[in-house]
């Protein structure tokens, strides 16, 4: 067993599995971090994560545990080293893009599953005996629906700075887009062969991750800008949403253009220099000659084009040619002049960087350089104010023109196009002007819906066009108005509905003051100060009938004074809740009265209670019960009265019969009787001695009348008829009248 590699937390070991006799990668931690738990968890949750992975592009992890104070666990071994390696040997477009996509498949197929990997970089990029890029090292994978634990101590950081995301070095929440910025880093440094951001310490770097633009990538490599662009986005949301989404990318035609370095002619040029003898320098020019002929073909043949403009670059303006000029430095200027002039300035730049190699301070290659960098600049304006011009983004097409004519004034791609906006300018001023026509006059018909929409469709010619603008503001601010007019009025609606009339007039009031000739608020106004001098009215009726009629002062004859007071208020207000509550408790108190008579039987006072009470309220819930009280009481009152004037008859008549007959039985015992002489009177006998005796005394009997004057005197046997009738309406409580008290008069 033997060493073959070796990180922060761990050697790696080249050992032999001798139950199935084949070659692992044995990974074990070092014996300083064996009591450092947070390293240990650390170790053994990267075993645990990559065992659960089947997958081509993720290392394969045969076993994992502890041994003593030993952590390890084995792996598949990669014989082919790192991309760091292969970085450093130089690696072609179509090797980086080939690696770039299986990274990304690896980590579309973890991310599915939830983990980020979290230290994406070129030393945990390994290579299998075939070429196949693998990824390993999930040492400090986090799955994202997990507890977040920190095992990461204080001061030290987890992750290799030169490649972690912004938001990573910030410790905000990282998702999978993290492991796509740090993939996008690694890309940068296979193209470049150095990572976009370096500084002398690691806080230099770390602050350049957060706050510096991405980098250009190197001459050559311009159609793969965008895509690093976005993958270095600052902002997570502005990056590739998942690695489906930059595998897309990678597939797309235009990145899959050829692309050849330059290393093999950078040695030739650099062969030259070793050249110091005249007759060497001859030689060595036409060889060179040579292989610059055979080269140009190669250039011409190979190279990758950028889409072809009306802009044709025709003679090239350079300063006058110095007397001592090297050959070699004439041939790179010719040919990075018909690459120039073929629109091909990545390869021009190139060669013109291998002429400066061998002439620094050349005037014409440095105002070669200067002109296609300009070209270059101004073509990549096109391109974008053309697809501006498509998308119909005419304004900032036209500033991407402008500024590209800048650079190169007489660009004939842009001045073209320069000229198509104009005149599409033009139009679409044109069609503005009729679209703010035709708002107009709609707005002045009164549709205001339909003008707004003219006043959009004019606006999308024309944006920020002045007048259409103003058009605008001054349509939305009358439709606002209305709105709030509206609100307004339904508002003072409500309020009056409710009977909050002052409030109700606030609001009134508030809407004419923004639209004073509004016919809905001048009739509801008038409406709402009617309704406050009724009330007012009201309020004066109530405190009067209050004041004529309290309820403990009531009296039998002013129901209907009553009733017409309080009549007078529901006459103005049918509603009016406090004058109909009014109006009850007088009822109540007219049937608490009536049901007072009843109970002292004074039928007369309770049927007078009744009546206003009728009158006040003809459906009051005691009325109908009362009365059939009221008659019941009667009809009982009447026959007691019949019954006790019979058995006054009857007794009447008895006690006549009585007298009758003691007069009668006097009148045969006067008849009867021998005549006595008054002057010789019976003598009394004698008592026995001692007994006293009382004299009998004997009425005498009164003189009987003769009968001719008894026949003459007719006899009483009871009251008078209409007395008797005089005598039950007295006793059922009804007045009597004067004809009536004479009949009865003894």
């Amino acid at each position: 067993m033997r060493k073959i590699g070796e990180g922060g937390m761990a050697t790696v070991y080249l050992a032999i599995q001798e139950s199935l006799g084949r070659q692992v990668a044995l990974k074990v931690m070092k014996s300083a971090r064996v009591n450092d738990e947070s390293f240990a968890d650390r170790f053994l949750k990267e075993g645990r994560i990559i065992a659960q992975f089947q997958h081509p592009q993720i290392i394969t992890v045969y076993d994992f545990g502890s041994h003593g104070p030993h952590y390890y666990f084995s792996m598949e071994l990669l014989p082919e080293g790192t991309l760091a390696q292969q970085i450093e040997q130089g690696l072609s477009l179509e090797r980086a893009l080939e690696i770039v996509k299986s990274i990304a498949v690896a980590l579309a197929y973890a991310h599915k599953r939830g983990v980020i990997h979290r230290d994406i970089k070129p030393q945990n990029i390994l290579f299998r005996q075939d070429g196949t890029p693998v990824l390993s090292d999930f040492g400090i994978a986090k799955l994202v629906d997990a507890d977040d634990t920190q095992l990461t101590a204080p001061g030290l950081a987890i992750g290799s700075p030169v490649y972690m995301s912004p938001e990573q070095i910030t410790g905000k929440k990282l998702d999978h887009r993290s492991d796509l910025y740090s993939l996008g880093i690694v890309f940068y440094e296979m193209l470049a062969r150095q990572p976009p951001y370096r500084a002398d310490d690691v806080i230099g770097i770390a602050m350049m991750h957060c706050v510096q633009p991405v980098p250009e990538l190197p001459a050559g490599f311009g159609q793969l800008q965008p895509m690093l662009r976005k993958l270095l986005a600052k902002d997570p949301a502005d990056r590739f949403q998942n690695a489906e989404e930059l595998i897309r990318a990678l597939e797309h035609p235009r990145i899959r253009q050829p692309f050849y370095s330059f290393r093999d002619t950078t040695r030739i040029a650099r062969s030259f220099k070793s050249y110091s003898q005249p007759k060497k320098i001859v030689l060595a020019g036409g060889l060179f000659l040579s292989i610059m002929a055979v080269g140009s073909t190669i250039y011409s043949t190979l190279f990758w084009r950028l889409t072809r403009t009306d802009s044709e670059i025709g003679a090239v303006d350079l300063p006058p040619v110095p007397e001592s000029r090297a050959a070699l430095t004439a041939n790179y200027e010719q040919l990075a002049v018909r690459h120039f002039q073929k629109e091909e300035f990545g390869p021009s730049l190139e060669l013109i960087k291998l002429g400066l190699n061998a002439s620094p301070n050349d005037g014409r290659l440095l105002a070669l350089r200067e002109k296609v960098e300009r070209h270059q600049d101004a073509s990549r304006l096109l391109e974008q104010a053309q697809r501006d011009y498509r998308d119909g983004m005419f304004e900032r097409s036209l500033q991407r023109v402008e500024e590209g004519l800048r650079r190169v004034p007489d660009h004939g791609g842009l001045a073209l196009l320069r000229d198509t906006l104009r005149t599409r300018a033009e139009d679409r001023q044109r069609q503005a002007e009729q679209f703010l026509s035709q708002a107009h006059a709609r707005w002045q018909a009164g549709d205001s819906e339909g003008s707004l929409k003219l006043i959009e469709q004019g606006l999308q010619q024309v944006a920020g066009h002045p007048e259409l603008v103003t058009l605008r503001e001054v349509i939305q601010g009358q439709s606002k108005q209305r709105q709030h007019v509206a609100q307004l009025l339904a508002q003072a609606r409500d309020l009056l509905g409710r009977g909050e009339l002052d409030e109700s007039l606030k609001r009134i009031e508030e809407g004419l003051s923004s639209a004073s000739e509004q016919s809905d608020f001048l009739a509801l106004r008038d409406q709402v100060k009617t309704a406050i001098a009724t009330n007012n009215r009201i309020g004066e009726l109530l405190r009067d009938c209050a004041t004529r009629f309290p309820l403990d002062r009531l009296t039998d004859q002013q129901g209907s004074e009553v009733a017409a007071c309080y009549n007078q208020i529901l006459a103005l207000s049918p509603d009016h809740g406090q004058a109909r509550a009014r109006l009850e408790q007088v009822a109540d108190r007219y049937a608490d009265l009536a049901n007072g008579a009843l109970d002292k039987a004074d039928f007369r006072l309770a049927d007078a209670y009744l009546a206003q009470l009728a009158r006040i309220r003809p459906d009051h819930a005691r009325l109908a019960s009362l009365n059939r009280t009221l008659r019941s009481k009667r009809e009982q009152a009447a026959i007691e009265a019949r019954r006790m004037l019979e058995s006054e008859a009857k007794r009447r008549a008895a006690d006549e019969a009585k007298r009758q007959a003691a007069e009668e039985a006097k009148r045969r015992a006067s008849a009867t009787l021998p005549a006595t002489s008054p002057a010789n009177p019976p003598a009394r006998p004698k008592s026995p001695e001692g007994t006293v005796f009382k004299p009998e005394i004997t009425a005498s009997p009164k003189p009987a009348k003769p009968r001719a004057e008894l026949a003459g005197q007719p006899r009483q046997k009871g009251p008078k008829p209409g007395c008797r009738e005089a005598l039950l309406k007295a006793q059922l409580g009804e007045p009597l009248s004067a004809t009536e008290q004479e009949e009865c008069r003894p």
